[in-house]
């Protein structure tokens, strides 16, 4: 019996190892765990489910963390309880099944084994072959000691019982190869205790827990200390832990390359996250790399890139709502609705071809509409002042009657009607015209003839006899038989030439004083232009042709003074031309001197010599610039490294400002602090600009939301007021219809009505040439004013013209 069972068994072990082979399954692995630290498991498939096989051993772990990439999948799982019992844990991956013991491992920390990655196919079936071998040498070694009844044969027998190593039963071991097939029995309690620990430090030994093996192989040599097996594994243990020295070393490097390398391509699949994770641990595993660090920020920049693209996607979708929303509104014939909806999608898309063709074809089925209902009001406008224009007619009142066809000609234009109705207003119109304009010419005639005898008297008594002549010869071809314009211009003729005999006799009396004036003339301007010599000459002859005049003769003193003034000053130049060619002199050897240390990069001495020569000569630029240039070097060095350790203490307030606490418009602070020490860096202006982008995004979605409420208020009011004003017209209450139409102006602005409210263009239009309807109706009905005068004045005549050009 006992041959038969150590058959199945074997068979069963072989069984296992096929379907491992086969389906790449690993069975039995063992995996440590730890409060401390999460264990993270990667395979290649999906992972389609996981259980534990104790009960209740969900409580011991907190929530394992499943995750779905795009090339793989992977576990993550972290102890709950200290030392809690050996677990199995079986994940189902795509078509494998794997079978893990959890064991507890208190000394677990950051250099241990905390990611096992199954993703690689060969690395997978590598990992299984090597467990599947663990297993044959477990099931090899439970299966190498013979096993013997405690009872006799004939009890088996009769009891048809099959013992095992399992059943406590007593077990002897081989104990030195020169006496193989022979046994040495031992008592049945150290038996089953040596069985059992060579059992368990073959365990311990195969899945590498050295420490505990080697207190069970020791365990089993003091029972038996001639065991050959006990101390080879116990001579086996030294080498593996020499072994496992080195590969921990190499682990921790490999480690580190293997996370880099996964980090890598997480960050070029863009799993952000994965790739964040695997660098934090990269860095806690060599912090002296700088690389981690560097990627870390690169991802922050990358989830930034992401941010604005789920925004794009996100208006994308809101852009395709709004034109389903159009579509099904303007099946609907809900224009409004429809119109709003489509103008929705283009403030999204500003340029979008098909909202701003959908919003034409709402255009054009409004302006049908309201074309349709216009012809309806046209017909009735044309009748009203048709009617109008028909009973002014008979009254006389052609201005009132022309107005009326007028206005029907605009409803209906090239109306035969009203174009002969208009026809016969203009020839009456003609008939009085004519008759008005005889009497006009006549009293015009005696106005003109007044007017100019009046003028020509006014100039008669002011002496102004040529322009009184000119008054009374105009008047005398108006009205050629008055004889009171000729006996004027006898009366002029006469005083004329009286004043001509009296002009010659002054004529030569002048011509004293005109040489004195040319004279005097002559000697200002050469005193002006500082020419002394001809000046002098001037006077002189100006005080030699009249003496008793004293202007020249004060001038010819003015002219001495000036003299004397002009050389004392060059003088006092050329005294001054010498100081200033010492300070000249003095000024060019400090600067070559200072130009000399500042080619030296001798700033300070530079600085000295710069300042000098500009104290010699304050107004000279050159001292001054170069002064400014050494000043902002030293500057520059002094401050050139206040001016780093500024900017990376700016840079790290921000980043933790961003990332960590999310108080954005702090972090912009330090940005924009850190952008004005370095404007050449791009970091802090890229954070400025999302941190910006941010902010203003959600600033512009409360603004736009309060914007829209008011927008639609006023909109709202605007309608209420377009719709009294029909209300209004329809009763004839045209003075509070204009009111209401000039409220519907004011509050819907029609420079944001596209944009905001719907695009009521032809409402606006249909407002204002009401309002100017309304206007013009009320100005011909209102009552006319007639004013009495004892004189009528042509000027004031109502011939038509005014009420034309105020129309006009």
């Amino acid at each position: 019996m006992r041959t038969t069972h150590h058959h199945l068994f074997t068979l069963f072990i072989m069984l296992i190892s096929i379907q491992s082979a086969f389906a790449q399954n690993i069975n039995g692995k063992e995996i440590a765990l730890s409060t401390v630290y999460e264990v993270r498991l990667t395979f290649h498939s999906k992972i389609e489910n996981y259980n534990f096989t104790e009960s209740g051993a969900d409580t011991l772990f907190d929530k394992p963390n499943v995750k779905q990439n795009k090339s793989n999948s992977s576990f993550t799982i972290m102890a709950k309880v200290e030392g809690f019992p050996s677990t199995t844990l079986t994940i189902v991956e795509g078509k494998n099944k794997h079978r893990f013991v959890l064991v507890y491992k208190k000394e677990l920390n950051a250099d241990s084994l905390l990611f096992y990655d199954f993703s690689d196919s060969k690395v997978l079936a590598k990992v299984a072959k090597e467990q599947d071998e663990k297993n044959k040498q477990l099931a090899q070694l439970r299966n190498a000691a013979p096993v013997t009844s405690n009872t006799t044969q004939s009890n088996n027998a009769s009891n048809n019982t099959t013992t095992t190593p399992s059943q406590n039963n007593p077990v002897t071991v081989s104990v030195q190869a020169n006496n193989a097939g022979k046994t040495t029995p031992a008592p049945a309690d150290k038996t089953t205790e040596f069985t059992a620990l060579v059992l368990a430090g073959q365990r311990a030994f195969i899945s590498g827990n050295y420490d505990e093996a080697e207190v069970n192989f020791k365990k089993a040599a003091d029972i038996d200390p001639k065991e050959e097996y006990v101390q080879k594994k116990l001579a086996d243990i030294k080498v593996k832990r020499a072994e496992k020295e080195n590969q921990d070393k190499k682990a921790i490097a490999d480690k580190y390359q293997e996370l880099l390398k996964n980090a890598v391509t997480a960050y070029n699949a863009g799993n952000y996250d994965e790739a964040e994770k695997l660098y934090q641990q990269a860095l806690a595993a060599n912090p002296a790399d700088p690389w981690p660090q560097q990627q870390l920020r690169r991802i922050e920049g990358k989830r930034a890139e992401a941010k604005l693209t789920e925004e794009n996607k996100r208006q994308e979708e809101l852009y395709r709502g709004y034109l389903a929303a159009g579509a099904k509104a303007l099946a609907a014939k809900s224009y409004d609705e429809a119109r709003s909806d489509y103008q929705q999608a283009l403030n999204i898309k500003p340029k979008d071809a098909i909202a701003q063709s959908k919003l034409k074809e709402i255009d054009k089925k409004l302006a049908d509409q309201q074309l349709e209902e216009d012809n309806k009001k046209k017909d009735t406008y044309f009748s009203n002042f048709i009617t109008l224009g028909n009973e002014a007619l008979s009254k006389g009142s052609y201005d009132e009657a022309e107005n009326a066809y007028n206005e029907a000609l605009k409803i209906k234009p090239g109306n035969a009607e009203v174009l002969k109705l208009l026809d016969n207003i203009k020839n009456k119109r003609a008939q009085i015209a004519e008759k008005e304009n005889q009497e006009k010419l006549a009293k015009e005639r005696d106005e003109k003839y007044t007017q100019l005898i009046a003028l020509g008297d006014k100039a008669l008594l002011t002496e102004l006899y040529e322009t009184a002549k000119e008054y009374y010869t105009k008047a005398n071809q108006l009205k050629p038989g008055e004889p009171y314009p000729s006996q004027k211009i006898a009366e002029i003729d006469k005083q004329l030439s009286s004043q001509a005999a009296e002009k010659d006799k002054h004529a030569k009396d002048s011509l004293l004083t005109v040489q004195y004036n040319m004279a005097v003339d002559k000697g200002e301007k050469a005193l002006t232009a500082a020419d002394f010599k001809n000046a002098k000459i001037a006077f002189q002859l100006a005080a030699g042709l009249k003496p008793d005049e004293q202007y020249p003769k004060n001038k010819l003193q003015e002219i001495d003074i000036r003299q004397q003034e002009l050389t004392t000053q060059k003088k006092a130049e050329a005294d001054s031309l010498q100081k200033v060619a010492q300070a000249d002199k003095q000024y060019k050897m400090i600067m070559s001197q200072a130009n000399a240390a500042f080619a030296k990069k001798d700033y300070e001495i530079a600085k000295k010599g710069y300042t000098e020569a500009s104290n010699i000569k304050p107004n000279e630029d050159g001292a001054k610039e170069k002064l400014a240039i050494v000043t902002g070097k030293l500057d520059s060095i002094q401050l050139l490294k206040e001016n780093d350790e500024k900017y990376e203490t700016s840079i790290v307030s921000a980043d933790s400002l961003a990332f960590v606490t999310k108080d954005f418009v702090e972090a912009l602070k330090y940005y924009r602090q850190a952008a004005e020490l370095k404007p050449s860096e791009s970091y802090a202006q890229k954070q400025i600009t999302y941190l910006q982008s941010e902010l203003n995004r959600k600033a512009k979605e409360e603004t736009d939301a309060k914007e829209e409420e008011e927008r639609k208020a006023k909109f709202t009011k605007g309608m209420v007021s377009y719709d009294s004003a029909i209300a209004a017209t329809r009763t004839l209450r045209f003075e509070e219809a204009r009111n209401f139409y000039r409220d519907f102006l004011t509050y819907v602005d029609s420079s944001e009505l596209n944009k905001y409210q719907y695009g009521y263009q032809a409402l606006i239009k249909s407002a204002v040439d009401k309002i100017k309807d309304i206007d013009e109706y009320l100005a011909r009905t209102k009552p006319k004013q007639v004013t009495q005068v004892s004189e009528p004045v042509p000027a004031k005549v109502d011939d038509g013209t005014k009420k034309k050009k105020k129309k006009a």
